[in-house]
């Protein structure tokens, strides 16, 4: 009966969002203005820009379920011996924690006065004295139009906390830590005030030169008024955030900044990594986030590890398509049945990557993982476990127009594949590779062809045993996916 059953798995649609908040009341903190009159210098040719690269790849993904999305590339560009103390195999918050000793104990504060001299070198365009502005298209001075009186764009630049100062009490060495603070068009400045990046919609209240817009969120997990930067800066400040939760772990809640950290690890929400993971992935590391990291890092002394390493990124945060951790996000749970200590998250796979494949089954209020060994009265099926530790571990590897999974096994490396046995549909682990992978964008995991059918990983009802199964009634089911 369960066998027959099991031919009807479906996969439900466990449908992950971010942390829906109210839009609290902002209140308009910018850089004092001082009584220097500057002149603003407007340049709008793009002979500057172009010797820097800035790549950025705004096409959106699909979210049928009827195609399969490209796992991203990651480049790490880093070759130095800065993280010679972390070791690889680190993942979640083991990492984050070894990230934060590493880019603390090297952290050198400096005054916020001390900024000025910082971006003389930090936040100038290749072979000038024009300061690289992410905010509008004006280029000015270095030391000569900055902090002025403004009332329009072009009128003076000042220093922009990507974090605002209200969100961490203005407290030392964040208030003047030039990872998070970028030189940006005064007025431009005012207009995000204290408000959390996002997407803006179509409600639109303010358009700058270079497009960034202030307007109502149109992205999940959050309705209120955001500031999205441009397209090409997507990515910049999306890693200057994780750099933020890592270096300041908790340390940036207060008022709006409730919307975007929080005080258990990863120490962003949800809506916050749904959008800056997002925005990471179409924005990759250009040249100018590489010179600028290698700047402050001699201004400062440390250095952001996700523009060295945006592996890391995979291994603290998750990838796109990223969820919620069950059955408490975020935090650990002495519980035998509930994942002890992980703090796990679901994880779009990035090639070469370790995860633990496992199902949520919110019946049972726990996640079940597997081991790689099939379960003695039921063959096709494979045994799993409740604790993330005890689960196997599972890696994506490249195969013609797909990938393959692998399974690290204590009698060596094997794959799992899809086999059909009789009128079973099974799980089956072999020494070598028979089943082609894509990724299913929708449902947040790998699904194949068998017997001319879509066919994915999961289990049904109260089964805590991984099998596979055709796609029909996927609405009822729990499909397997990749854990961080």
């Amino acid at each position: 009966m369960k066998a027959k059953r099991l031919i009807l798995l479906a996969l439900t649609s466990v449908m992950f969002v971010g942390c829906t908040r109210g839009n609290p009341t902002s209140s308009n903190v910018t850089e004092s203005s001082n009584s220097v009159n500057s002149s603003s210098q407007v340049d709008n040719s793009s002979s500057l820009q172009s010797q820097v690269e800035s790549s950025a790849s705004t096409s959106s993904e699909s979210s049928s379920s009827s195609q399969s999305v490209s796992i991203p590339p990651v480049v790490d560009s880093y070759t130095g011996t800065y993280y010679n103390s972390i070791d690889s195999s680190l993942n979640g918050e083991a990492l984050q924690k070894a990230l934060y000793q590493l880019i603390s104990s090297t952290h050198k504060p400096k005054s916020y006065n001390d900024l000025w001299t910082a971006y003389r070198t930090t936040d100038v365009y290749p072979g000038t004295d024009k300061i690289w502005d992410i905010y509008s298209t004006y280029r000015y001075t270095v030391g000569k139009d900055q902090a002025g009186n403004y009332s329009k764009e072009g009128d003076a630049y000042n220093r922009e906390h990507s974090i605002p100062q209200s969100w961490f009490g203005k407290a030392s060495p964040m208030v003047s830590d030039v990872f998070h603070i970028y030189p940006t068009d005064g007025k431009v400045n005012g207009v995000r005030s204290n408000y959390p990046y996002g997407e803006v919609g179509s409600s639109v209240s303010y358009t700058s030169t270079n497009g960034c817009k202030l307007g109502s969120s149109n992205f999940k997990g959050y309705s209120g008024t955001v500031f999205e930067v441009a397209d090409e800066y997507k990515g910049d400040i999306a890693r200057t955030y994780f750099y933020f939760a890592t270096r300041y772990p908790g340390r940036a809640t207060s008022g709006e900044g409730g919307v975007s950290f929080n005080s258990t690890y990863p120490y962003l929400t949800n809506y916050a990594l749904d959008l800056f993971i997002k925005w990471s992935e179409q924005d990759p590391v250009s040249q100018k986030e590489i010179d600028r990291n290698n700047a402050a890092s001699v201004f400062q002394g440390n250095r952001n590890p996700f523009i060295d390493h945006p592996s890391y990124i995979a291994k603290i945060f998750g990838t796109r398509g990223g969820s919620t951790p069950n059955p408490n996000p975020g935090t650990s749970t002495s519980s035998s049945s509930s994942n002890q200590g992980t703090g796990v998250r679901v994880c779009k796979p990035v090639v070469g990557e370790t995860y633990k494949l496992g199902m949520n089954q919110t019946n049972k209020g726990a996640i079940y993982y597997i081991t790689g060994s099939t379960k003695a009265e039921t063959p096709w099926y494979l045994s799993t476990v409740t604790t993330f530790q005890e689960g196997c571990n599972v890696k994506i590897e490249e195969a013609n127009n797909g990938y393959y999974l692998v399974l690290d096994l204590s009698g060596g490396k094997k794959y799992l594949n899809m086999t059909t046995s009789g009128t079973h549909k099974n799980a089956s682990i072999d020494a070598s590779p028979s089943t082609i992978y894509t990724y299913d964008e929708e449902y947040q995991t790998f699904v194949s062809s068998l017997d001319g059918e879509k066919c994915y990983f999961g289990t049904y009802d109260n089964f805590v045993t991984l099998g596979c199964s055709s796609y029909s009634n996927i609405a009822n089911a729990y499909p397997a996916h990749f854990y961080k």
